[in-house]
């Protein structure tokens, strides 16, 4: 149908081009001939025009009338007549309007004036353009009779209907010419000096070589249209010539087109480099210049500087011809570039579905995970490529389950046609998708029975693949900015408009929602240049009505560069959206907005200061703004930066009444986390001091209960001490704020029923200083709570005057001084901080100690007195490392030689706890008092000991006394010592004669040898003990080497027991040691011990016949098995230089279980090379993990060495095959001896 226009409108027009040519005078003398214009037109402006720009080229009215008698009224004859009178030119003039008309019609885009004057002008044979050559826009528009015109810089035809028109009489025409002129201009002499450094190189480059741009972007374009496309000879030597090729990638990938500099600053520095030529063959899609390219020797796995190789480059540019060629050439198709993508990956996201089914058909994994955890499938829902997501799904559900794959369908395969398999267990395509769905799909009505089975949803149901997008599961992550470029034109804009003014099938709306999840995505990533890339582009910062509501501008707050919030209010961001329980980023992540100044930036942009989340299960999480100020710690380097925020918030009307679900004001978070600064701006801003919460607490008690009580804690990591000073100060506010009536105000704290006013409050919380504050201010000591526990608390934190308030107040000292033993003393004893293991004793709190102590004996406390093991004080002190504690004790009166139950005394502990250092004062004590039948009268200590003197000199003692072989527990001495791993200590005692044979058990020479104590074992074999095997089966057990040589060369029996232990516990020195020392290697553990029981423990409880062991049959095994057990390499390789049977066999093994299926892992054989590769828990003493490098290097060796294959690998199953990525070739070997059954 033909549209009418407006006849004021074509006369008006009709008016104005005669005007323009001088011709008015002749429609001011002929009126009737604009009639006559208007009347032949029909009313179609198009004809009107045309007529018009016949007209104006005659001289005569009668030339006018006779063209307007024979001018045609419709519009393809209309159009015949103009390429007639265009025709009529000279040749040269009629041969270039074809061809501006011809590349206008067939361009891939809209050209400029400029782009088509140096296209025009290039040359064959020749690597330059000159001027002289160049045609004039004024020619070009002249020559074309009126059917091209100029809009801006660009040129067109003067109507959509005569490009169509055109198009369709031209098709293919064109093409050919517009390739050559491409691939000559980019070839020109000027390019050979490579890709230019800085943007404004660039855009100097594009300035004199207008036509460069173009050429680089579409010359494969119009390539693709020609007949022959190995017919152009500069294809050659643009590809062989480094800069020619690497200027015109460059081009083809600069976006000139953004306005902002930033923007197109940053997606200049982050294009890919490095492409070799066959990368960017495989770009511009030849496929022979691909082939002949690697069997000329290029690397067919070349990767530039983002990790691509040539197939991701053929993916990338939809070059289904050159796929097809690297997969014929065995290419790795699932190589990962530098941000995890495959090949598969950027086929998916152009929606590309004969790639996608072509790559899947050569064994693509479809289920790798990029950087984001994003799969193919994801990325191919995030961009609507449905076809895409249903091939994937389908392509998936023809998989064997993992349940159902077995040996025997991947046993005729090598390791690298198996990824597939080894990717699909680990990862279901299916459910990872379904996961992401199932909070919209279990919404619906429609699909909440068969979300489980997605593919059959794609399949049987007009499935709303965009309502999964407004989950928010699907915004795609965002990369730096070239990456973020070409998924976005990838995606939608490739087709929005183009030359013609013709707009094409693009659903704008679904641009600009793609645009506006990558704005949040970039957002979250912190990735500033790409939210802005995304803002100029015209992604929507605020949510439609109905739509699921945009986050935008909370992340922006979230961030720590206020740089995205103000972006995104210049784009007039709203500040306040919601979620539907009212969140802000106020109550989400108030810390991280109120640290910068984006607390300041945002308060004055409209964001509410007294928001509160709605609905919250939780009564903590409904919290204002100004309580999360309030209770935000102070940091070392901004002490003030809580009260700064309280100070802004309140400025901007914060209300500091409001009360959050547990009846707390920001008063009770202010004093929660003891900031005086903060609580003088609450009370100044009118904060009621006598509120109570919920529980009917005061200000005061939440103040002492801070840090015990969960319902009052403070929202985030706030709960460390404030300064001593901040604390104080803030008791003394708020003192002076409630008044003193509060200070004695009792409460009912815990479910007990007990009563406590703030004094007895704060020693229950152990709070001293506190404590001792709220005394000197008047409290009162009151509570109906046991005062002994009160005190043995402030006993035990070393409290003196708290203590001595208690006791004031009534509380009774621990101990009544009996003589006898006290299970109540022995309790507090054991509570006292300074006797716990993990506690570094200080001079401070010895001191404090000392004070208490003295308190303590004031009160009838014995020093001496025994708890119910019959351990003093002193005893325990000995026991630790604080001279002066000892030291202490001994001036106030305990004596060093009091026994305990088990007999000994604080010099005889001391020494077994290896504090020597305390025995100069307890020996000095010694010398002051006399203890007649005591050891110690023996003691002769020389000048100036050492603390090996000291030592021999208290066994000499202990020897002249006759208790050196004194019994002690169920031991001696020297067996408490050795238990005790003080061998320093045994090594003294039996230098000064203590019997090794005297309670000891087990044998101290056995206990020696497992410790790996030499010295020792030396002293017991010099004092004529004898050397046995059990000896050196336990150091051989714990690797200790000095011990097994030693006991070698004194004559100790070398047994097979030992070797056997080195090499299940991978202990390689020990292994030589023995078998040049004379083990057999080929000793089986037959007829000795019962082996099964020892190396074998049961770890799984599954009947042993599982295993194939037999209970009543001893296990055959030799080193070489136990080698494998612990998966060392160097034994293995050891055992094999003395050339070891690599296929002997444990004879109590089956490899195939009769009944069960799979075959049972082969942890105990028959052969090395089974165990080497079990799987799964064992029983036995296997060491480190499954098919670890370690486990695979002896396997490989094994079969190097001729170890057979048969059935060693028949247990494997699938999961187990992603270990073999190493050793592609172990698996190869291992897979020909598999017997599961076809």
């Amino acid at each position: 149908m033909e549209v009418q226009a407006d006849a004021n409108d074509m006369r008006v027009y009709v008016t104005s081009r005669f005007e323009e040519c001088e011709l008015d005078d002749l429609l001011e003398r002929h009126p009737e001939l604009e009639k006559e214009i208007l009347g032949k037109s029909q009313g179609i402006f198009l004809l009107v025009r045309l007529l018009v720009d016949q007209l104006v080229d005659l001289s005569t009215v009668k030339e006018m009338r006779k063209a307007l008698q024979v001018f045609p009224t419709h519009l393809n004859e209309a159009f015949e007549s103009s390429l007639q009178r265009i025709n009529f030119q000279s040749k040269s003039r009629s041969a270039l309007a074809h061809r501006v008309m011809g590349w206008i019609v067939s361009a891939e885009r809209k050209l400029q004036m400029s782009e088509l004057a140096h296209g025009l002008a290039t040359e064959e044979g020749v690597d330059v353009i000159d001027e002289e050559n160049l045609v004039s826009s004024k020619t070009i528009l002249k020559v074309c009779g009126g059917l091209v015109v100029l809009q801006g810089s660009a040129v067109s035809m003067v109507h959509t209907t005569v490009h169509t028109w055109l198009r369709n009489r031209y098709e293919g025409l064109y093409h050919e010419d517009l390739t050559e002129s491409c691939l000559r201009y980019l070839t020109m002499r000027s390019f050979s000096s490579g890709v230019v450094q800085t943007l404004d190189e660039m855009d100097t480059r594009l300035s004199v070589f207008p036509f460069f741009s173009y050429a680089a972007q579409h010359w494969r374009s119009h390539l693709a249209k020609t007949e022959d496309a190995n017919a152009f000879e500069s294809i050659d030597r643009l590809l062989d010539d480094s800069g020619l090729r690497s200027a015109a990638f460059q081009g083809a990938h600069y976006k000139s087109s953004v306005k902002c500099p930033v923007i197109r600053g940053a997606a200049f520095e982050t294009m890919p480099q490095g492409q070799l030529a066959l990368h960017l063959a495989s770009y511009w899609n030849l496929p022979a210049k691909v082939e002949r390219l690697i069997l000329d020797g290029e690397e067919k796995d070349a990767t530039d500087t983002q990790m691509w190789t040539p197939l991701h480059w053929a993916c990338f540019a939809h070059s289904q011809e050159v796929v097809e060629v690297l997969v014929s050439l065995r290419v790795d198709i699932n190589v990962k570039d530098s941000v995890g993508w495959t090949p598969l990956f950027w086929a998916a996201l152009n929606g590309d579905t004969r790639m996608v089914n072509f790559l899947l058909k050569h064994r693509a994994i479809h289920i790798e995970r990029d950087i984001h955890g994003w799969t193919p499938l994801r990325w191919a829902v995030a961009s609507l490529q449905i076809d895409v997501v249903k091939t994937l799904l389908e392509y998936h559900s023809n998989m064997p389950s993992n349940s159902s794959i077995r040996l025997s369908t991947i046993k005729h395969l090598t390791f690298e046609e198996t990824r597939i398999y080894i990717a699909s267990y680990y990862q279901n395509i299916k459910r990872d998708l379904i996961d992401e769905l199932e909070s919209t799909l279990t919404g619906s009505d429609e699909y909440a029975d068969e979300y489980h089975d997605l593919l059959a949803i794609f399949r049987k149901r007009p499935f709303d693949v965009k309502g999964l997008l407004r989950s928010g599961r699907f915004d795609p992550p965002v990369g730096d900015a070239w990456r973020t470029w070409q998924k976005m034109h990838r995606l939608f804009w490739a087709k929005l408009y183009r030359y013609t003014n013709t707009e094409f099938d693009t659903d704008r709306e679904t641009t600009k929602s793609w645009k506006s999840r990558m704005l949040q995505s970039a957002i979250r990533n912190g990735k500033l240049l790409a939210v802005r890339l995304l803002l100029e582009a015209g992604a929507e910062v605020n949510p439609k009505a109905g739509q699921q509501e945009a986050k935008q501008t909370p992340a922006a707050t979230f961030e720590n560069d206020v740089r995205f919030a103000d972006m995104l209010t210049t784009y007039e961001a709203h500040m306040e959206p919601r979620t539907h329980a009212n969140l802000h980023p106020w109550n989400k992540k108030l810390p991280t907005v109120l640290k910068t100044a984006r607390g300041r930036f945002l308060l004055p942009k409209g964001a509410h200061a007294n928001a509160v989340r709605r609905g919250a299960y939780f009564s903590a999480s409904r919290r204002t703004p100004l309580m999360i100020a309030c209770g935000l710690k102070s940091r070392d380097d901004d002490i003030e930066l809580p009260a700064r925020m309280v100070r802004l918030l309140l400025e901007y009307g914060a209300d500091p009444n409001i009360k959050d679900g547990g009846g707390r004001t920001a008063l009770h978070y202010g004093v929660l986390r003891r900031n005086p600064s903060t609580l003088k701006l609450l009370f100044d801003a009118g904060n009621n001091p006598n509120g109570l919460d919920k529980a009917g607490r005061t200000q005061l008690y939440n103040f002492i209960l801070h840090e015990t009580s969960p319902d009052t804690q403070p929202p985030f990591d706030l709960i460390k001490r404030c300064t001593l000073e901040s604390r104080i100060e803030c008791l003394n506010i708020l003192a002076q704020r409630l008044g003193s009536e509060f200070l004695n105000q009792s409460i009912d704290h815990g479910s007990d029923g007990r009563l406590y006013t703030p004094l007895s409050l704060a020693a229950v919380e152990r709070d001293w200083e506190i404590f001792q504050a709220l005394h000197s201010l008047g409290a009162k000591f009151e509570t109906n709570a046991p005062l002994e526990d009160l005190l043995d608390l402030a006993l035990c934190d070393l409290q003196l005057p708290a203590a001595m308030i208690l006791i004031e107040n009534g509380a009774r000292p621990p101990d009544d001084g009996g003589p006898e033993p006290s299970a109540k003393r022995h309790e507090w004893i054991q509570r006292l901080c300074l006797f716990s293991e993990d506690h570094e004793i200080t001079d401070t709190e010895t001191d404090r100690f000392r004070g208490i102590m003295e308190m303590l004996i004031s009160h009838g406390f014995n020093i001496n007195a025994a708890g119910s093991d019959g351990s003093v004080l002193l005893h325990h002190a000995v026991q630790r490392g604080s001279p002066k504690l000892v030291e202490c004790l001994l001036v106030l009166g305990a004596t060093p030689y009091r026994e305990n139950e088990a007999g000994l005394d604080s010099v005889v502990l001391a020494c077994l706890s290896r504090q020597v250092v305390h025995l100069k004062h307890l020996l000095g004590y010694n010398g002051k008092h006399t203890f007649p039948d005591h050891w110690s009268q023996h003691l002769d200590m020389p000048e100036a000991p050492r603390e090996g003197d000291i030592l021999i000199a208290v066994c000499r003692a202990l020897k002249s006394s006759g208790k050196i072989n004194m019994r002690c527990g169920k031991g001696s001495l020297l067996s408490e010592a050795a238990s005790l791993d003080n061998w320093t200590f045994v090594e003294a005692l039996l230098v000064c004669g203590a019997d090794p044979n005297f309670g000891t058990q087990p044998s101290l020479l056995h206990s020696a040898a497992k410790k790996g104590h030499t010295s020792v074992v030396k002293l017991l074999i010099d004092s004529g003990g004898g050397v046995d095997t059990d000896a050196l089966y336990y150091a051989a057990s714990e690797g200790h080497t000095s011990v097994v040589k030693l006991l070698i060369e004194s004559g100790a029996v070398i047994d097979a027991f030992a070797l056997y232990r080195a090499a299940s516990e991978g202990h390689v020195p020990i292994v030589k040691l023995l078998i040049d020392a004379g083990a057999s290697i080929d000793a089986t553990a037959k007829g000795g011990r019962h082996f099964t029981l020892q190396l074998c423990t049961a770890a799984r409880k599954l009947p042993v016949y599982y295993y194939g062991l037999c209970p009543d049959e001893p296990w055959t095994g030799t080193p070489l098995h136990l080698a494998a057990m612990a998966g060392s390499a160097e034994i293995t390789r050891l055992l094999l230089e003395e050339n070891v049977d690599v296929n002997a066999r444990t004879d109590c093994f089956d490899t195939a279980a009769e009944g069960y299926e799979p075959p049972p892992s082969p942890d105990c054989g028959p052969t090395a090379l089974h165990i080497a590769l079990v799987t799964g828990s064992c029983r036995s003493g296997r060491k480190g993990c499954d098919l670890d490098k370690g486990r695979l290097e002896i396997a490989s060796m094994l079969i190097e060495r001729g170890a057979s294959v048969e059935g060693a690998a028949d247990h494997l199953r699938i999961e187990d095959l992603a270990k073999f990525e190493n050793f592609p070739q172990l698996w190869d070997k291992l897979r020909v001896g598999i017997t599961v059954a076809d």
